[in-house]
């Protein structure tokens, strides 16, 4: 399998293919990895994309298995929280109560209706939230490999490597509330060491699920 650097790393695994951000090893799901037919195997992920709620619709070309289609942050946020709880999607929400002379006029639920993605195994679920939380333990998130048994999550950059990105959740080891952040620096050579130990950043987006 080639790297973005022309560098061969041999035969690569879907695990070891996300946990190092090879993309090439993703597009072959296309070509036999989900069905032998390219455009079936299209099919199938836009399916589960809509299914999972991360887009209302597909837009149909290849490129999209890569994350070629634009997406809300929050529906984003939404989907990590979704792997972080094994297939029962929260209801994110970014607001908590609105105050107005010391009354509350909203609040947000204490217990929002969650909601199971039937279409997806909860096994499948879970084999991925191990695969996320592989890039933080060994893969391009390995900057804050101390954290891994707590935080999981994906790396990427925008188009010429402008930004740097790194989404994820937290998984608190005695229960409580699932976070999932989206988290975006233009340092894209250091951008997780500063998440782990600085508050100022660039961009941030906490939802609550």
């Amino acid at each position: 399998m080639l790297s973005a650097r022309g560098k061969s790393g041999g035969p690569t695994t879907l695990r070891r293919g996300l946990e190092r951000s090879r993309n090439l090893v993703t597009a072959h799901l296309l070509d036999g990895g989900i069905d032998e037919d390219p455009a079936k195997s299209l099919d199938k992920v836009c399916a589960t994309a809509v299914a999972a709620k991360i887009y209302s619709n597909c837009i149909r070309y290849y490129p999209f298995v890569l994350g070629a289609q634009p997406v809300r942050m929050i529906d984003l946020a939404a989907f990590y929280a979704t792997v972080a709880n094994e297939g029962v999607r929260p209801q994110p929400h970014a607001i908590d109560s609105i105050e107005l002379n010391d009354r509350a006029i909203y609040a947000f639920p204490d217990q929002p209706p969650a909601s199971q993605i039937a279409a997806i195994d909860r096994a499948s679920f879970y084999q991925l939230k191990t695969i996320l939380q592989g890039v933080v333990a060994r893969g391009t998130a390995r900057a804050i490999s101390s954290l891994s048994p707590y935080v999981a999550g994906k790396t990427g950059t925008t188009e010429d490597a402008v930004d740097g990105w790194f989404v994820g959740f937290t998984n608190p080891p005695r229960g409580g509330q699932q976070h999932a952040v989206f988290h975006a620096l233009r340092d894209i050579y250091r951008p997780l060491r500063r998440w782990r130990h600085s508050e100022n950043h660039d961009h941030k987006l906490s939802i609550n699920c």
